[in-house]
């Protein structure tokens, strides 16, 4: 049985840092499912590496070719895990690393294979919307003030169901929050299933 951790968290929380800090640390055998996007990729991402870059419509039509395994509507983008990334790609021997949304977080708890995988929802709090919003801005990825504030409105949702994961680590210290996952990752793959 393979262990599925899930990074979840509201955008600017910090879930990509965390997960690059996570990934070359060979002590946890994990290995990272690269997520499908509706979008461009921003300036510096790879296809392939950092998502799975498709146009809507390339989207759609996987959608109705049924080759999710979860997927939603995010900020305007779809984002979706395809089942040959968790079925095919992972070694038996390695366990899964996913980061997405709530929604995906939910899908995956409603669809996935329990007598094959055990889910863990870690939830990557950020200290304050102040700061959310301030990591926002900085990042310059949404242009237009209403962007923001969309995006604000969303992570404010997403905040609200936190509790509906295992765990819970606030990003106020980079170094500390990688800390706290790696203890939970740890932990888990101590445990018996």
């Amino acid at each position: 049985m393979q262990r599925i951790f899930v990074i979840a968290g509201p955008t600017n929380a910090g879930k990509d840092t965390i997960m690059h800090q996570l990934l070359p640390d060979t002590s946890l055998k994990l290995v990272k499912v690269v997520t499908s996007a509706s979008r461009p990729p921003r300036p510096g991402e790879v296809d392939g590496v950092d998502y799975h870059f498709y146009s809507r419509d390339e989207f759609k039509k996987k959608i109705e070719n049924n080759e999710f395994f979860e997927w939603a509507l995010v900020h305007n983008d779809y984002k979706g895990i395809q089942k040959s990334s968790i079925y095919n790609d992972i070694p038996k021997d390695k366990d899964i690393l996913i980061q997405v949304d709530v929604q995906g977080y939910m899908n995956l708890k409603r669809t996935l294979d329990f007598s094959n995988y055990k889910l863990i929802g870690i939830f990557i709090l950020p200290p304050s919307m102040e700061e959310l919003k301030r990591r926002m801005t900085l990042r310059g990825t949404e242009k237009d003030p209403k962007d923001i504030e969309i995006r604000l409105a969303d992570a404010k949702v997403e905040i609200d169901d936190r509790y509906l994961f295992d765990y819970i680590v606030v990003n106020d210290n980079l170094e500390t929050a990688v800390a706290e996952v790696k203890n939970i990752i740890h932990e888990n793959q101590l445990s018996e299933f």
